[in-house]
């Protein structure tokens, strides 16, 4: 069960690649890891009332004691096979584009930057885990700090098929805030949005629900869906048209 839940975080990751921290793979000894390709349908940016569908790639890669790779970044995984874990991680927050809808006209882009990240787990019942993560460096002025805690239970359904419920939030700093909900003095003069400069506090929260069936020894076939509801300052954002937004994604992916 152990590599299941595993495997189902890197899915979670996939999903919430711009807003969380994930573990990686599991730490194993030896090179291995999950290729394939996922399909997400998410908000066009956090606070819109449309959606984008689009196909990426599942890439995670493990070597060495908890050396690990993706689509979250690259970093030491420690603490495998004790009720808790730990990660360190380099990753890259990908910003928003202008471009990303009409509702961003004049908003100007926020550059993808390189984050630093730490995350970690503690199992508190055998089918229950609580996790908590900090990121830095993203935003307009490399200094946004998101912090996110959640809370993960795992449920068999059958031999081949497994679900985990979950629910977390994300708390952010002023500079954060102010990158993914403020409109600057420039910003409002170019897209006609009254100027706002948010404050730190608790950005979103919401539940989520992963499932997971193996297909055979080595395929596996993962659904995610996550609702999020935007908070306090980020909620009260001129650019938030529906303060509430719901992603899923489907992974069909080759372990080796």
């Amino acid at each position: 069960m152990k590599r299941a839940a595993a495997m189902l975080m890197l899915a979670a990751g996939a999903c919430q690649a711009q807003d969380g921290l994930t573990l990686g793979p599991p730490g194993a000894k030896g090179f291995g890891g999950m290729l394939g390709l996922g399909l997400l349908d998410a908000p066009r940016y956090a606070g819109a009332d449309s959606q984008r569908t689009r196909a990426l790639p599942l890439v995670q890669l493990r070597w060495g004691d908890g050396w690990f790779a993706g689509m979250d970044g690259v970093g030491y995984r420690f603490g495998e096979g004790a009720p808790w874990s730990a990660a360190l991680r380099v990753g890259l927050d990908r910003g928003r584009q202008e471009s990303d809808s009409p509702a961003l006209r004049g908003m100007g882009d926020i550059p993808a930057r390189a984050d630093l990240g730490v995350s970690g787990s503690i199992r508190l019942l055998p089918f229950l885990m609580a996790g908590a993560g900090l990121k830095y460096g993203s935003g307009e002025d490399r200094q946004g700090l998101v912090a996110d805690l959640s809370l993960r239970a795992m449920v068999p359904v059958s031999r081949s098929a497994r679900l985990m419920l979950g629910v977390g939030g994300h708390w952010a700093n002023e500079s954060a805030m102010q990158s993914g909900f403020g409109v600057s003095a420039t910003q409002s003069l170019t897209s006609g949005y009254a100027q706002y400069q948010p404050g730190a506090g608790w950005r979103d929260w919401g539940p989520s629900a992963m499932a997971m069936v193996e297909l055979g020894d080595a395929w596996q076939l993962m659904l995610r869906v996550e609702r999020r509801l935007l908070l306090g300052d980020a909620k009260a954002s001129p650019l938030v048209r529906d303060s509430s937004g719901t992603s899923a994604m489907v992974t069909l992916g080759w372990r080796f």
